[in-house]
C-alpha cells in the first residue's frame, strides 16, 4: 500500500502520486529537497521516493 500511494506515479492524477494529490503538493512546481531509491519484494516494487 505504501508503495501503490506514495511511490507510484498514476496517469490519471497527472503523474502525481495519491499521497502527493491528498497534501496537494505538486512536485512539478515546486521541486523536492531529495530523491530515495525504493526497492521491495526483491525488485518487483521499485520507485523514487520524493522528499519535499
Amino acid at each position: 500500500m505504501y508503495w501503490y500511494n506514495t511511490i507510484r506515479p498514476h496517469s490519471n492524477l497527472d503523474g502525481r502520486t495519491p499521497m502527493e494529490v491528498w497534501q496537494q503538493v505538486d512536485v512539478f512546481k515546486t521541486g523536492y529537497k531529495h530523491a530515495k531509491h525504493f526497492e521491495k519484494w526483491g525488485g518487483l516494487l521499485t520507485g523514487v521516493e520524493l522528499i519535499y
